[in-house]
C-alpha cells in the first residue's frame, strides 16, 4: 500500500486525511513552516498525481557518497609559540630551566606541530582518494545510464523515421494508384467519347447515304417499270391503266409518244 493516496478531493497520508494530519502537527507545537516542509517531503516521496499512467522510477546511484565525513575533518592546532629574543638580553641555552625552555624543547614543539600537520594531510589525502573512487563509480553509472537513454532515443527515432518512411511510401503508392485510376478513367472516357463520335459519324454517313441513294431504290419498282405486260386484250388494258394516273392523266410517256424535239433540232441544223 502506498503511503500517499488520493481519495476524491482529499489526500490521505498513511490512511490519515491531510487536513487532520496538519491539525495534529500544529497541536503538537510545530510551526506552519515545519508542517509544510514535512508534508512537502512526504508528497515528494509519494506517487505522482493520478494521470492514467504509472510514474517512472527515479534513477538511483548504486555508489553512495555521504554528504559529510567527520573522519576527514582537519584537527591540527598549532602548539608552538615562540617569544621574541633580544640581542644582549635574552639568555640562550639548550636545556630547560625554570626561567627558559631552551632550544631543545622549542624545536621538539615544532616537530610535534609538524607531526600533527602530517597526520591531517595523510588523513585528507585518504579521504580525497576515497572520494575520487566514489565519483569515478558514479561517473561510470552515469555513463551506462546515458548510454541506455541514448539507445532508447535512437531506437525511438529510427522507429519514428521508419513509420514516417512507410507513411510516405503508402501515400506515394496511394497517389500513384489514384493517378492510374484517374488515367484509366480518362482513357475510358476518351474511348467512350470516341465510340460515341464514331457512332454519330456512322449514323450521319448512313443517313446521308440513304438520302443520296438513286431514285430507283427510293421508288417502288412497280412505279418505275410499271406492271408486266400481259398478253391479250386484258394485258393491253392493264398496261394502259398502268400508264394512266388519277383521272386518266398519263404518268409515263412511251417511247413512241416522246416529242421529236431532238429530231426537229437536227433538221433545223441541216437546213441551215
Amino acid at each position: 500500500m502506498s503511503p500517499i493516496e488520493f481519495s476524491g478531493g482529499d489526500i490521505l497520508i498513511n490512511g490519515v486525511a491531510a487536513k487532520d494530519l496538519v491539525s495534529g502537527l500544529k497541536a503538537a507545537g510545530l510551526s506552519d513552516q515545519s508542517v509544510t516542509d514535512l508534508l512537502a517531503q512526504a508528497i515528494s516521496h509519494g506517487p505522482a498525481l493520478a494521470t492514467g499512467a504509472e510514474a517512472p522510477q527515479p534513477f538511483q546511484f548504486q555508489t553512495e557518497i555521504s554528504e559529510t565525513a567527520d573522519e576527514c575533518a582537519a584537527t591540527f592546532t598549532r602548539g608552538f609559540v615562540h617569544p621574541d629574543f633580544f640581542d644582549g638580553l635574552t639568555v640562550v641555552q639548550a636545556g630547560t630551566t625554570p626561567e627558559e625552555l631552551g632550544f631543545n624543547s622549542r624545536f621538539h614543539a615544532i616537530e610535534a606541530d609538524l607531526d600533527a600537520v602530517s597526520s591531517d594531510l595523510h588523513k585528507l589525502s585518504n579521504c580525497l582518494a576515497e572520494l575520487r573512487s566514489e565519483v569515478f563509480g558514479m561517473a561510470r553509472e552515469l555513463e551506462v545510464k546515458i548510454t541506455q537513454i541514448d539507445a532508447l532515443l535512437d531506437a525511438k527515432g529510427k522507429e519514428k523515421e521508419k513509420d514516417t518512411k512507410e507513411g510516405k511510401e503508402k501515400d506515394k503508392e496511394k497517389d500513384h494508384k489514384e493517378g492510374k485510376d484517374k488515367e484509366k478513367e480518362g482513357k475510358e472516357g476518351k474511348d467512350k467519347e470516341k465510340d460515341q463520335k464514331e457512332g454519330k459519324d456512322k449514323d450521319k454517313e448512313k443517313e446521308g447515304h440513304d438520302k443520296l441513294q438513286p431514285i430507283e431504290k427510293a421508288l417502288p419498282q412497280e412505279v418505275l417499270h410499271g406492271p408486266q405486260a400481259v398478253a391479250g386484250p386484258e394485258g393491253a388494258d392493264a398496261e394502259a391503266e398502268a400508264h394512266e394516273g388519277p383521272g386518266g392523266a398519263p404518268v409515263f410517256i412511251r417511247p413512241d409518244e416522246r416529242p421529236a424535239v431532238g429530231e426537229r433540232a437536227l433538221r433545223a441544223a441541216g437546213d441551215g
